[in-house]
């Protein structure tokens, strides 16, 4: 309803602009005209004109007066909607306490009773607990807050859908004059209310902004302070939260490293290729070998030079003749390279054995240990061809729904 008047609005504006153009010529019409050349006509036109500027008045007066109305009408709309939703989520949050309070003992001590004995890295997730509890009640001004800021969202969403349909409104008339193609009235005129209206949806955001920041200070003076404010409020302040990913290197701004500090046992560590001098695994394990006996770290850079030096041989040393092996090995390799990769087996192993990582090292350490007696690692050629050859009669004879098949 509210969109449906400001199209009425934006009609009657430009009929006024068009009847105003009118009567602008219109009265230099009859200024400009010879007296002798209405002597009979002047005295019905001018009455006529006269009577038609009286009642366009009139109805312009009328017509302001109810464009004030519609729009004090919007405002209380906009008002009693926001009441409404605050009533019904009230009402909701009561009901869910009420039912939550008579519930949530009965299921405690139930899944108290199945979980006993159970490791307590292996609980899960614990049960889900009322979002408010029983005895907390929340300020209004807080309500208020929650508010104030979907609103400011909301602006916020209109203002970038304004830009962003403004920006291809202009590239599509910049291509048109580049290709020397005519701009339609419409697009000119689009345009136009682009321009009119980008000053009051910025003024709708920054009012909106400002009532935030007032109704935040008041929540924090008057009303009682969160410990840790809900993650909307917190994100829209622009608060610290303690779901923020530090994606930032302490590092990175400092000096140039390979150096990762998750799974550094098992990822490849290549800080010799950052050197002066273009040095391979292998030189860099000479070098390393040659260093003093008595330097601090000699140890510690033995075993990095060792490692990067297995770790490039991992396919040089595969067996002749057998693709299992140089398969195993290039995975493992690809493994050993990849960040990503190390994170995906990591999920994966979670994901299924319900585990969690406690010792990063120590996983590092067996799924090294543990790669080489994998079954598909020790399996040979012979079991590996024939299993394929099955599989490919059998396929043949009952292809698979999707398409797709894989090893065991």
């Amino acid at each position: 309803m509210a969109g449906n008047r400001k199209q009425l609005r934006d009609l009657r504006r430009r009929k006024d602009e068009a009847d105003n153009a009118f009567m602008d010529l219109a009265r230099r019409l009859i200024a400009s005209s010879q007296r002798a050349e209405l002597v009979a006509s002047s005295t019905p036109l001018q009455i006529r004109f006269q009577e038609m500027q009286l009642l366009r008045t009139d109805y312009h007066t009328k017509e302001t007066e109810y464009e004030g109305l519609e729009v004090d009408l919007d405002q209380l709309e906009e008002d009693s909607n926001r009441l409404e939703i605050r009533f019904f989520r009230t009402l909701a949050m009561a009901d869910i306490t009420t039912d939550n309070t008579k519930e949530h003992d009965v299921q405690a001590k139930a899944e108290a009773q199945e979980s006993a004995g159970m490791r307590s890295m292996l609980m899960g997730i614990l049960p889900d607990r009322p979002s408010v509890e029983p005895s907390v009640e929340v300020h209004p001004l807080w309500s208020d807050l929650s508010d104030a800021i979907a609103e400011m969202n909301i602006a916020q969403e209109e203002v970038d859908d304004i830009l962003s349909y403004r920006e291809e409104l202009t590239y599509n008339l910049g291509l048109k004059e580049r290709t020397n193609r005519t701009v339609s009235a419409t697009e000119l005129e689009r345009l136009r209310n682009f321009r009119a209206d980008e000053p009051v949806q910025l003024a709708r955001l920054e009012e909106a902004t400002t009532r935030v920041r007032e109704l935040y200070k008041r929540c924090m003076a008057e009303a009682a302070p969160h410990e840790d404010p809900p993650y909307h409020i917190a994100f829209a302040l622009g608060l610290p939260t303690d779901d923020e990913i530090i994606l930032d290197d302490s590092t990175s701004d400092t000096e140039e490293t390979f150096f990762y500090r998750r799974h550094p046992a098992l990822l490849s560590q290549p800080h010799h290729l950052l050197r002066r001098e273009p040095l391979t695994v292998l030189s860099n394990l000479k070098q390393v070998a040659k260093s003093h006996m008595n330097t601090v770290d000699r140890g510690d850079q033995m075993r990095a030079a060792f490692k990067e030096y297995e770790i490039s041989c991992i396919l040089r040393d595969t067996k002749a003749m057998n693709k299992t092996d140089y398969i195993n090995r290039w995975l493992l390799q690809y493994l050993r390279i990849s960040p990503l990769q190390v994170e995906i087996l990591a999920t994966i192993f979670t994901n299924s054995t319900h585990l969690k990582i406690v010792d990063t090292k120590r996983w590092e350490l067996d799924v090294l240990f543990q790669w080489w007696k994998d079954e598909a690692a020790i399996r040979s050629v012979e079991s590996i061809s024939k299993s394929a050859l099955t599989a490919t009669v059998d396929s043949s004879a009952h292809p698979p729904n999707d398409g797709f098949s894989f090893l065991a």
